[in-house]
């Protein structure tokens, strides 16, 4: 299954085979980035600490855990997103993937724009 070159989709086998070649595909790749993300953390904590010192590290590590917690904040708009994608790759609507890709970017936008107007007045 984890062949470079795509499987034929003209027939219902091929379209099978393919969906189980990119799910085996995005399987290790996803594997491999969880890797290297952890391979990083390893190496980079101490770098950074030994850069900026304990007291500017915690402060680094709080806003970067602030911003992690915001993550939550699209309300399972990319979840969503990523269903609606899939089904319409499925379909090979090209057209239907991309009005649910500027939609959904122009919802998050609108949820960017309004998180920063909370946390501009709640700071004045």
């Amino acid at each position: 299954m984890l062949r470079l070159r795509p499987f034929d989709t003209s027939t219902p086998e091929g379209r099978s085979a393919e969906r189980y070649r990119r799910i085996a595909w995005s399987t290790m790749l996803s594997t491999i980035a969880r890797l290297v993300g952890l391979a990083t953390s390893f190496i980079s904590v101490p770098l950074v600490v030994g850069y900026l010192g304990k007291r500017r590290y915690g402060m680094w590590l709080t806003m970067s855990s602030l911003v992690a917690a915001l993550g939550p904040l699209d309300m399972g708009i990319g979840l969503g997103l990523l269903t609606v994608v899939s089904d319409a790759y499925g379909r090979d609507d090209r057209q239907a993937a991309r009005r649910a890709i500027s939609t959904a970017v122009a919802m998050l936008t609108t949820i960017a724009a309004l998180a920063v107007v909370v946390f501009a007045s709640s700071t004045s």
